[in-house]
């Protein structure tokens, strides 16, 4: 038979060795660590599509193409006395404000505390002298920038 204070050392080294295993175990289920946001990428995004352009444990960077403000591009086909230009909205990470930019122009955003630029570099498809071109065939490229 046990002497008590054998018992009692018996049961308080199997709390501490219950207590150590716990956290032992616990620090080794942390979160995969993520790699730095990416200095630069570039992105192709149809009208009306949201993509997730990055993410890591569970944070998301989002874009969504929100629509087509205007496309006052000068068709192929028509000479014209200025090139025109087009203005998309976007909204990053489904923020409650959406924003505009304007074709081969930059916009400030932030991520995480990074700041970014976007610049619109394209729109396709382009204009072209007796078509139209419905909204859902619009698709932006875009490239986002660390600063």
């Amino acid at each position: 038979m046990l002497s008590s204070s054998k018992l009692t050392f018996m049961r308080n080294a199997t709390l501490i060795l219950s207590l150590f295993c716990l956290v032992f175990t616990a620090c080794n289920d942390k979160a995969v660590e993520c790699f730095d946001v990416p200095d630069s990428l570039q992105v192709k995004i149809k009208n009306g599509e949201t993509k997730t352009i990055y993410e890591c444990n569970g944070k998301e960077m989002k874009l969504s193409f929100v629509k087509v403000d205007d496309d006052s591009r000068c068709p192929h086909g028509v000479n014209c006395v200025w090139a025109g230009t087009a203005h998309i909205t976007l909204n990053f990470n489904n923020s409650a404000d959406n924003f505009i930019i304007e074709l081969k122009k930059e916009h400030a955003v932030d991520y995480l505390g990074t700041n970014y630029s976007i610049l619109f570099e394209e729109l396709s498809p382009y204009p072209a002298i007796d078509s139209t071109i419905l909204p859902h065939w619009y698709e932006a490229t875009l490239k986002f920038t660390k600063k």
